[in-house]
């Protein structure tokens, strides 16, 4: 089964799984030293360019609407290793009849420490348009518990650095809930980015991931995280102060001034097609059906997952880059549609949600307090957003009962284009 190549929009995501050092509550996958050297990295980068002109040779009539370089810590790559890697982007994107310059948006992911004047100008030069940097916290003390590779010190660095030689637009990365973490030294931290005009700002609860340094401190009784209803708090003290000087809480965890919004994360909670790139990249994608010509191609959703290892990985196209398949059910789409757009605070378009589905949500489920009686969007009221789990729970068992015969699914339409 081969991925639908026809007229609609896709998000293009590129994944460098390189860090300095592994931090306490990271469960990203990424490789750090001694098991990674510069000649794996540049086969790796090499890899990346091979699967990406791959996949675009193979989708035509496909547009690019955002490009997004995570990880790992993409701000890690030498200078030569950076530009090979963007050079090599902006040729794929060439040959796909798409200038760099025609994106809506295109982001590269950042650590302050390894943030300099030369990796700001390569970004320059080849059309990086957002710089996304993960502070999490304007204290060194707390930097030291989450053993971040950085300190304060650098952080002020990179923002001279960004004051001096960036001119695009800027989003920082906080953390809150950090053990001992203050309401005080948040809203000190989040004050710094304001007055270094970020626009956009992600305020993330530190959460205990499985197999994490972290949980296994919290399993050892080495470290006591925060009270649930203290972290709470804490954490809302940060929206509103972020919400009283201008920034929306426009997604559970993402706040900005409007119009500095990011796109490709926009494009992931309204479900968009996204084709990921790189180790441990995810795409889900929808699927040609061309080889079952009763099969409507629309309706066949892929979800395709690579490799975390780098040796699979790197034997690219004899393995097709270690990556595996899974087709997306109907219900489980619908759901997982439901889960990312009640993230926001638009919510779900209702013509696109129904035009996507062939229901419509209240005809499934009981109009109930939590949603707001808005003509055009599916959208939770107030605090509503903050419940989701125990929302999408209720909403689960009223979809329980649906078929995949029930749920006709038209994804991607080119009706959707640009929303």
């Amino acid at each position: 089964m081969t991925l639908l190549d026809s007229n609609y929009d896709i998000a293009l995501y590129v994944h460098i799984p390189f860090c300095r050092s592994k931090c306490i509550y990271c469960d990203f996958f990424s490789f750090v030293p001694p098991s990674v050297n510069e000649g794996i990295i540049e086969t790796t980068i090499i890899s990346i360019l091979e699967e990406l002109e791959y996949n675009l040779a193979m989708l035509p009539s496909v547009t690019i609407k955002t490009l997004y370089i995570g990880g790992g810590t993409p701000s890690l790559l030498s200078g030569k290793t950076l530009e090979s890697l963007l050079r090599g982007i902006d040729l794929s994107l060439r040959r796909h009849n798409t200038e760099v310059s025609g994106l809506s948006e295109y982001t590269i992911e950042a650590n302050p420490e390894s943030v300099t004047r030369d990796f700001l100008e390569i970004c320059s030069d080849h059309g990086v348009t957002r710089i996304s940097i993960g502070f999490q916290s304007m204290s060194d003390r707390l930097l030291d518990i989450l053993k971040r590779p950085g300190c304060c010190r650098d952080n002020f660095k990179s923002l001279e650095l960004l004051e001096s030689s960036w001119t695009g637009k800027k989003s920082g990365d906080l953390l809150s809930g950090i053990p001992t973490q203050k309401t005080d030294e948040l809203i000190e931290s989040i004050s710094v980015l304001i007055e270094n005009d970020f626009k956009h700002i992600s305020l993330y609860t530190l959460t205990v991931e499985d197999d994490t340094e972290l949980c296994q401190m919290v399993k050892n009784g080495s470290i006591e995280m925060p009270k649930a209803e203290e972290e709470e708090k804490m954490w809302f003290s940060g929206k509103n102060f972020l919400e009283n000087n201008g920034l929306m809480n426009y997604e559970i965890s993402n706040f900005a001034i409007p119009g500095y919004e990011s796109l490709h994360n926009l494009a992931y909670w309204k479900m968009e097609p996204y084709l990921g790139i790189g180790p441990s990249a995810v795409s889900t994608m929808p699927a040609s059906g061309d080889t079952d010509k009763r099969v409507d191609s629309s309706n066949i959703i892929l979800r395709m997952t690579h490799s975390n290892d780098l040796v699979k990985y790197c034997r690219g196209r004899e393995n097709n880059w270690g990556i595996t398949t899974e087709s997306i059910q109907a219900r489980e789409f619908l759901l997982e549609n439901l889960m990312m757009g009640l993230r926001l605070r638009d919510g779900i378009e209702k013509s696109l949600f129904r035009k996507r589905f062939g229901i419509d949500l209240f005809d499934i489920l009981p109009m109930t307090d939590e949603f707001s009686d808005d003509p055009y969007y599916y959208r939770l009221e107030g605090d509503s957003r903050f419940m989701l789990e125990k929302i999408l729970l209720s909403i689960q068992r009223y979809t329980e009962p649906l078929s995949s015969e029930q749920i006709h699914i038209q994804w991607p339409r080119d009706t959707d284009r640009g929303k």
